[in-house]
């Protein structure tokens, strides 16, 4: 045996042997993992516990920080009656903007207060079908 065949012996490249057979095991049949249904995985989001940010801004800066619990998942719903008008023009625009970037919705509640959520929280309302439709009407235009 020389240095060739002793490589070629190491590499599995030598052809005096014969393959022996591979045996294949016999492996039972068996169920992939079952599959969550739908029903228990929206189960699971209903039971998951949503926690919604509720502040009375008095700053701009404080939209940052409204911002910032978006990131994390967390609708805010803003109280602007004891909110300067242009601060609470500056505030919307801004939040409503991080929404846009963060596929969320922007939703009037009542007169100076807005929900802002993102796109883990499912938003119905009769205004925001009309918004979808096509019946824009200035959400801005009742802010006192």
């Amino acid at each position: 045996m020389g240095i060739g065949d002793w490589f070629k012996n190491i590499l599995g490249l030598s052809e005096d042997e014969e393959d022996e057979p591979i045996l294949e095991a016999a492996i039972p049949a068996t169920d992939p993992l079952p599959k969550k249904s739908p029903q228990a995985s929206q189960l699971a989001s209903v039971l998951k516990k949503l926690t919604v940010v509720v502040i009375t801004p008095s700053s701009f800066d404080e939209a940052r920080k409204a911002v910032d619990s978006l990131k994390h998942g967390k609708p805010i719903m803003a109280n602007f009656e004891d909110t300067d008008k242009e601060i609470a023009r500056r505030f919307i625009d801004f939040v409503s903007g991080a929404c846009y970037a963060l596929d969320g919705v922007v939703e009037k509640i009542g007169k100076n207060v807005f929900l802002f959520a993102t796109s883990n929280v499912a938003v119905a309302s009769e205004r925001l079908r009309n918004w979808e439709e096509g019946s824009r009407s200035g959400a801005l235009d009742d802010i006192d």
